[in-house]
């Protein structure tokens, strides 16, 4: 976490906030995808406020966003900026939310933990 107080846990770093950049960077580095002409990234990067298919907020006036990585013309690919949008989607959808479920070991722990007669 930076001095902004920004949580950003993608990348062992904790380098970025948006799902959208890992993706790019996932396609780029893992797969030799090229994804250089994806306008949400390039938009944001340069300070503009993008809302990404998915309904990300992207804002480059707040956060720091990166720019796609230049295109590679001896090696790279380039792919269609639908596949980020389609990857970007499944990624932040797939997944249910977490909700704790509770045991009778957990309901045991609360009240411990809440009695107030409980010197400790």
């Amino acid at each position: 976490m930076d001095a902004d107080l920004r949580v950003k846990p993608f990348f062992a770093e904790g380098s970025t906030i948006s799902i959208r950049e890992f993706v790019v960077g996932a396609l780029h580095n893992e797969m030799g995808l090229e994804a250089s002409a994806d306008p949400d990234l390039l938009d944001a990067s340069g300070g503009v406020r993008v809302v990404t298919p998915s309904g990300m907020v992207l804002d480059g006036s707040k956060d720091k966003i990166s720019a796609s990585p230049a295109p590679d013309t001896a090696n790279g690919k380039q792919i269609d900026p639908a596949l980020v949008d389609h990857l970007e989607f499944y990624l932040l959808n797939y997944f249910k939310p977490g909700f704790p479920q509770f045991g009778h070991g957990s309901i045991k722990l609360t009240v411990l933990f809440n009695d107030p007669t409980d010197p400790e």
